[in-house]
């Protein structure tokens, strides 16, 4: 036998081929979204909230009532918390950390940065 064309059975199993293709693709969109907007907000923390309240905290004389010995939390700003909390190991230096939380539909998130504020 000499026929040409594609049976029904080759045309199924390439249609088969090419669905499961494109839902790999999808499923690669949404997890490239998820992340791109993971990114996003990561770098909305850093920048808008976190890095702001370091550089306020900086910007205080070192017997600041803010900067005294304890934990403070700022009031919530588009759904991001930052709060801070200040150590002291001697008279002439004080360990801040500045920690900015947020939540999404990927769950909560915290960013953290810390400094050493030292009386000169």
């Amino acid at each position: 036998m000499n026929e040409k064309g594609f049976s029904m059975l080759e045309i199924l199993i390439a249609i088969s081929i090419f669905a499961v293709g494109l839902l790999a693709l999808a499923a690669l969109q949404t997890t490239t979204l998820k992340t791109n907007t993971f990114s996003r907000d990561m770098t909305q923390a850093l920048r808008s909230y976190n890095q702001d309240k370091v550089e306020e905290l900086l910007s205080l004389g070192f017997y600041d009532t803010t900067l005294d010995v304890g934990s403070y939390l700022d009031a919530p700003q588009n759904g991001y918390t930052t709060s801070w909390t200040v150590t002291s190991a001697t008279s002439r230096e004080k360990t801040i950390s500045v920690t900015t939380d947020w939540s999404d539909l990927m769950g909560s998130h915290t960013v953290t940065t810390g400094f050493i504020k030292l009386l000169f």
